[in-house]
């Protein structure tokens, strides 16, 4: 039996990115390009941030820099790559708590941002004659339930308390 495809409507999310800019998009090579070799991934760091949430706009802004080679040697990291997105997002109050918006913004913003600094990364090293560059994949941090120390003890308790061995019918 062939499997069917599903079909389901995508729910947009109450925080949106509407605008992305590319603010700043640079290599310097060290060497000829024919000469980078394997690039370590400590040559690689990450910043991120976010503004505060604007009333009147209603929205903020986030941005993600990465820099390849920062502080290292010509001869660890033959050249320097600096790239920096930015995003406006906006936010559907009556679908999004407001108390909520810093923490999504701290957690989340730079993940919807990765794919564009990724596709950047891969664009401009491979114009500049580099074996075209992959960024590494992050850590995303998973959602969890955290269950208050006592729930979790007496809920544990009751269990032991009710788990019997069933002994097993005799085989015919």
């Amino acid at each position: 039996m062939e499997k069917q495809p599903s079909v389901s409507l995508l729910k947009a999310h109450p925080i949106e990115l509407k605008l992305l800019h590319v603010a700043e998009l640079s290599i310097k090579l060290h060497t000829p390009p024919d000469e980078v070799g394997e690039i370590p991934k400590e040559a690689f760091k990450i910043l991120h941030g976010y503004s505060d949430y604007d009333d009147q706009n209603k929205g903020f802004t986030a941005g993600i820099i990465l820099e390849i080679g920062k502080g290292m040697s010509e001869s660890e990291v033959p050249f320097h790559l600096k790239i920096e997105i930015v995003g406006i997002f906006s936010v559907d109050e009556q679908n999004f708590d407001l108390k909520y918006v810093e923490d999504w913004a701290q957690k989340n913003a730079h993940f919807i941002l990765m794919p564009y600094l990724r596709e950047q990364v891969y664009s401009l090293s491979s114009r500049c004659g580099l074996s075209p560059i992959i960024l590494p994949l992050v850590q995303v941090p998973t959602f969890e339930i955290r269950r208050p120390v006592e729930k979790a003890t007496a809920k544990k308790a009751k269990s032991k308390k009710v788990t019997k061995k069933i002994p097993t019918p005799p085989k015919k």
